[in-house]
């Protein structure tokens, strides 16, 4: 296949348009946004873990203006939520399901992927 080809294969196949409309949706479904804030009723702990599972990570920020960022992004998701709840998710021996770490910022990061972040 000669380079031009190529280019014409590829301009070919990247031409689909999307209503903008779309991807909104689409960026705010993957990123849990769609549900109205505090729709249901505050999260038990496995929901908090399977959110921060399913977003990857959730930035620590202490500075804030508004609360901390974590606070912040789980808020946006669940509305009201225990936050001993999530702390204890971290922080207690036994409980411990997520924890703080660096991923490209400071985090909190599924124990699940401990194995990858630790130092070697």
């Amino acid at each position: 296949m000669t380079n031009l080809s190529y280019r014409l294969l590829m301009a070919k196949k990247s031409s689909t348009l999307y209503p903008l409309s779309a991807l909104r949706a689409t960026v705010l479904h993957v990123q849990h946004l769609t549900k109205p804030n505090g729709a249901e009723s505050a999260p038990l702990p496995d929901a908090i873990v399977n959110m921060v599972q399913a977003l990857g990570y959730v930035q620590v920020d202490t500075l804030h203006v508004v609360n901390r960022a974590h606070d912040v992004t789980l808020w946006a998701r669940f509305g009201s939520y225990d936050l001993d709840d999530f702390h204890k998710l971290i922080y207690r021996d036994g409980q411990r399901l997520l924890y703080e770490g660096w991923g490209h910022a400071a985090s909190i990061i599924p124990l699940q992927h401990y194995r990858y972040h630790r130092w070697r």
